[in-house]
């Protein structure tokens, strides 16, 4: 009975790992488009080929890291 257990538990992890290639794969062929509203502080212009999309809360440690990484970007 563990065996089969372990067995379907690895079957289901490897159809989730196939799952979340193939969205990643679909994602990356057609990337979503973005729109930036006019009243939206940007860096760049709105039509720019790359679009970085920054959510942060001003507690957050791993989000001073991140401001640090696109202030690094943005020069």
């Amino acid at each position: 009975i563990r065996e089969a257990a372990m067995a379907s538990q690895n079957q289901e992890m490897q159809n989730r790992e196939k799952a979340q290639t193939a969205q990643l794969e679909k994602d990356l062929k057609s990337p979503r488009e973005v729109k930036v509203d006019e009243g939206r502080i940007i860096y760049g212009g709105a039509k720019a080929p790359i679009t970085i999309i920054k959510y942060a809360d001003f507690q957050c440690p791993a989000c001073r890291s991140g401001y640090q990484s696109l202030e690094e970007v943005k020069k």
